[in-house]
């Protein structure tokens, strides 16, 4: 089982999903303003089926696999209110990470507590030297999270995906070890 993440000055912390956690986490991935499918992949049918995740919990607790997706639970009453995942792919120094808020929470400095969380871990406790992230360019939100942590945009990959009958861009965003460090 993969460890948390937290620090005492911390309003949230990552740690592992447990078997309980599905209702939450089938609640906020089925909610029209989350779009689960860019982060559990298009196989799944909409609505997400209480199985499926269970299976998905399941998945991101394989403590084999090149990626880790942990729980966003607030510090003060531990309650699930979204996820945040990274994965090393090919390259264990370049992963990638993501952090999804259940809509209900957003806007209220948890993704960017999260982010501070995670890049700390993966720039303190890896071999990491550079972490990437991808967003969807109608994401405005998503965008402005990633700037506040540092990331830059480094590029764009046209057309990726469909979102309500039109193609969308995915912009690519890169944070280097020095420019964390720098801040």
């Amino acid at each position: 089982m993969r460890r948390g993440i937290d620090r005492p000055d911390s309003r949230v912390a990552l740690r592992p999903f447990a078997p309980g956690d599905a209702s939450e986490l089938t609640a906020y991935l089925n909610r029209s303003e989350t779009s689960w499918a860019r982060y559990v992949g298009p196989d799944n049918p909409v609505p997400l089926a209480r199985a499926a995740v269970e299976r998905l919990i399941e998945e991101w607790s394989d403590s084999e696999a090149k990626s880790m997706t942990l729980a966003l639970v607030t510090a003060a009453n531990g309650e699930v209110i979204g996820h945040a995942s990274a994965w090393w792919g090919w390259d264990a120094g370049t992963p990638d990470m993501a952090i999804v808020v259940d809509p209900r929470f957003r806007g209220r400095g948890f993704g960017r507590d999260a982010g501070t969380l995670i890049l700390r871990y993966l720039f303190e406790d890896t071999m990491a030297w550079a972490v990437h992230c991808w967003i969807d360019d109608w994401n405005e939100s998503g965008i402005a999270l990633a700037t506040s942590l540092g990331f830059r945009q480094a590029g764009r990959s046209r057309c990726t995906r469909r979102r309500q009958g039109e193609w969308v861009d995915s912009l690519a965003f890169d944070l280097l070890r020095s420019e964390f460090e720098a801040d």
